[in-house]
């Protein structure tokens, strides 16, 4: 073999050997590696806060982007769960009994007093067998948006019952449907119908909130999903896609079919009066190239006359990987995204609900976010998702909003059979 032959092969190896040198490199100071989510703002205020805690612990982090979609997310998670490609995770607040032994216990990294600060609802829905299998990274509840210009436009009042809500849709629906002859049609109401997280969320607050109705369980902590307030919530929705002897339908059954994402865009179009949805939506609702912003306010959810509004909790939380390889790090990142400093920025910026109290309270965010206050005063009110009675509470949300769906696609507006099957159903995924 000649020289030249010798030559290049020699500088093969080296330019080889630098390749996988400066690529092992990389890896090792890829410190931790995390997985967040990207609706509305959360993967570009995840990103700005992880910039932050770079530059200050001069450690490096992986900031990798989860999919949409709470169910989708658990699926793309599953393969990861039990090994040390994750750090931290966020994660959603309904998850804990299915990831507590793959998680951290953080009450080994956290104080009591610096506990004591989160909302007990959402420290509660991360306990499992005493083990706190994460802490949330802000705190959202089902809100009513209302389109105020259309309500003044009609001299309507603000709803305050469901009942309101139909009544109030069909009187806009028929005039300004008079003058949409070449636009898509103007619907009384948009909300999160696919059958997943969200429209579970939606049906636990409207079951919740009529007399008689429950959160699946009553008061005395017994299964009780065939109830007679459950069965008025459930009709009451199918009135919504059917119409029934005092309304028309007040949705277009395609909305069976929306995310949250689809409901928030359906709004903020202008195609709707009315949206159930979460809280990350004002922002967004509210941009400079929005066609309604300034034309919106969001309220608490209604209820039957004589209740009280019982929005669910939702919001995303995050937990250390039990298998990582950087836990201290990734306690001290967690520590970060989670302080009073970093949490008011998230809610000054981006409108995000706190967890922490102290942060909601705080007078100085009370001057650019007012809004903050009554969000502090409502923050009692918001009920908990009974995920932790369940093995699987994915499982059980899903067939409970896969049960309601089927319902409200039938020709029988009475719910009862679909009730009693689905009381059957969760009772044997009960813990």
């Amino acid at each position: 073999m000649s020289k030249k032959i010798y030559a290049v092969i020699a500088v093969v190896i080296v330019v080889c050997l630098g390749f996988f040198l400066s690529h092992q490199g990389a890896e090792e100071e890829t410190r931790l590696n995390v997985m967040f989510g990207g609706v509305g703002y959360e993967f570009e205020a995840i990103n700005k806060q992880i910039d932050v805690w770079k530059e200050a612990s001069g450690e490096n982090v992986q900031v990798n982007a989860a999919v949409r979609g709470t169910d989708s997310r658990l699926q793309q998670y599953l393969p990861h769960l039990q090994t040390s490609a994750m750090d931290i995770y966020q994660v959603d607040v309904g998850w804990a009994p299915m990831i507590a032994d793959v998680m951290e216990d953080l009450h080994d990294h956290f104080t009591k007093e610096e506990l004591a600060v989160f909302h007990p609802g959402l420290l509660r829905a991360g306990t499992v067998n005493g083990k706190l299998v994460f802490l949330p990274l802000y705190v959202q509840w089902l809100r009513l948006y209302v389109r105020t210009d259309l309500l003044d436009k009609y001299q309507l009042p603000m709803p305050k019952t469901w009942e309101d809500i139909q009544k109030c849709s069909a009187i806009v629906m028929d005039k300004e449907n008079a003058l949409r002859s070449d636009k898509s049609p103007f619907w009384g109401i948009v909300f999160m119908g696919q059958p997943y997280e969200g429209a579970a969320c939606i049906l636990l607050s409207a079951m919740a909130s009529h007399t008689k109705g429950h959160n699946i369980f009553d008061a005395s902590g017994d299964l009780a999903v065939n109830s007679e307030g459950n069965a008025h919530a459930w009709s009451m929705i199918y009135s919504w896609l059917n119409g029934d002897a005092n309304y028309p339908p007040i949705v277009q059954k395609g909305v069976l079919s929306y995310t949250q994402e689809s409901a928030r865009q359906a709004f903020q179009r202008g195609d709707a009066l009315f949206m159930l949805n979460w809280p990350y939506a004002e922002e967004l609702l509210d941009a400079p190239d929005s066609p309604v912003k300034g034309k919106f306010i969001v309220v608490e959810l209604p209820a039957q006359k004589g209740m009280e509004s019982s929005p669910v909790l939702g919001g995303a939380a995050v937990a250390v990987s039990v298998y990582s390889q950087h836990k201290k790090e990734a306690v001290n990142l967690l520590k970060h995204l989670l302080s009073f400093e970093e949490q008011r920025m998230r809610a000054e910026r981006y409108n995000y609900i706190s967890g922490r109290h102290d942060v909601l309270i705080d007078e100085q965010l009370a001057k650019k976010r007012p809004c903050m206050k009554s969000y502090a005063r409502a923050w009692g009110n918001a009920i908990a998702r009974p995920a932790s009675r369940f093995k699987k509470w994915s499982a059980a949300g899903f067939k409970l909003g896969s049960s309601a769906h089927t319902y409200w696609q039938g020709k029988s507006p009475d719910p009862v059979p679909f009730l009693k099957q689905l009381h059957s159903e969760l009772s044997n995924m009960l813990v």
